[in-house]
């Protein structure tokens, strides 16, 4: 499904050159619905929680990536984000990550085409045997990716750790987050745990802060997202080193 979606993304993207709109998933299908502080509102923009989803990335990447030289995204699915980062950080080298062909092929083309040092990778997330070699103190980013793990995460996170980020990005869902006492939230818990989305990572990243090997700078819920659930931000950093 994400090879075909990817790729859908890909002929897109060759045949009106390189945007976020060509990049975007086919999943932002529009709704007049959003969730918003733990009720729903209703707009007349379909695309608006797209919209603040751009919003979000343009400020997260501002604020904790600027003047980084090397950011990896780790599932960097149709490469949007990549894209952003391009425009944002004028100077890095980006690298993609993903378990399908059609990402790779999408961030060789962007490198290319841009005459920048960008360029993707297959990697699947959940096997080890297929981590790529991260650079000591690159940036690290993952966005709408770790949800796919569930709670196999620990091989991914030690490769991180391994890698010494100078900072991590993740735009995920952190179900310790909601309040089962919301009906929105009750409902949105029923679907991750159907999904089998992230389940105790942020639970993780706490034990490796309190054994002194991160810093966890910001960990909080926006508060906004798609109707079925939610986006939450975790940012950190390594600090081993520091012992």
């Amino acid at each position: 499904v994400f090879e075909r979606g990817w790729t859908e993304n890909y002929d897109e993207m060759i045949k009106n050159g390189i945007s976020l709109d060509s990049l975007k998933p086919g999943y932002f299908r529009g709704s007049k619905f959003l969730r918003y502080r733990r009720d729903v509102i209703v707009s007349e923009n379909l695309q608006l929680e797209f919209d603040l989803f751009k919003i979000a990335r343009r400020i997260l990447f501002d604020v904790y990536l600027k003047g980084q030289p090397v950011v990896w995204e780790l599932g960097c699915g149709s490469c949007g984000n990549i894209l952003m980062l391009a425009e944002q950080l004028p100077e890095a080298k980006l690298r993609g990550t993903d378990w399908t062909y059609a990402s790779k092929r999408i961030a060789d083309y962007m490198g290319r085409y841009l005459h920048r040092d960008i360029s993707g990778c297959v990697s699947d997330m959940s096997e080890r045997t297929t981590f790529p070699k991260i650079e000591t103190g690159a940036a690290i980013v993952t966005i709408h990716a770790f949800e796919q793990l569930g709670n196999n995460f620990n091989a991914l996170l030690e490769l991180m750790l391994s890698a010494k980020p100078a900072i991590v990005l993740q735009y995920e869902p952190v179900l310790e987050f909601y309040d089962a006492e919301n009906e929105y939230d009750a409902l949105a818990l029923r679907y991750c745990g159907r999904r089998n989305y992230l389940n105790g990572y942020y639970g993780a990243l706490k034990r490796l802060e309190a054994e002194g090997r991160i810093e966890i700078l910001a960990a909080f819920r926006p508060e906004l997202g798609g109707v079925l659930h939610e986006q939450s931000i975790l940012i950190w950093k390594y600090t081993g080193d520091n012992l």
